[in-house]
């Protein structure tokens, strides 16, 4: 079991992802990208991450796709890769406690 940080204080443990979506889309040029992140049915979304960027012939434009695409990338990268992963050690009540 591995704990994997996919941005600034979000974690999530890697056998609960099922799967990974990302999508794209633009209207009026703003580019959209969304990934979600979701359990291991399918059906729960556990986590999702929305940016938007201006698309029109500028190099700073481009610039900014390139580091949207790299960032939307490394979310699915890590997870698949389990990079950075911690170690997850499920902690239980001892009796003393009771």
């Amino acid at each position: 079991m591995a704990i994997v940080r996919v941005a600034a204080g979000v974690f999530l443990r890697t056998e609960f992802v099922g799967k990974i979506i990302q999508t794209q889309c633009v209207e009026s040029s703003v580019r959209k990208t969304q990934t979600d992140i979701f359990d291991s049915t399918g059906q729960h979304l556990l986590w999702s991450k929305c940016t938007l960027v201006s698309v029109n012939d500028s190099p700073e434009s481009s610039e900014a796709i390139k580091r949207d695409n790299h960032c939307h990338d490394e979310i699915r990268n890590a997870l698949c890769e389990e990079r950075d992963a911690m170690p997850f050690k499920p902690t239980l009540p001892s009796l003393s406690s009771v």
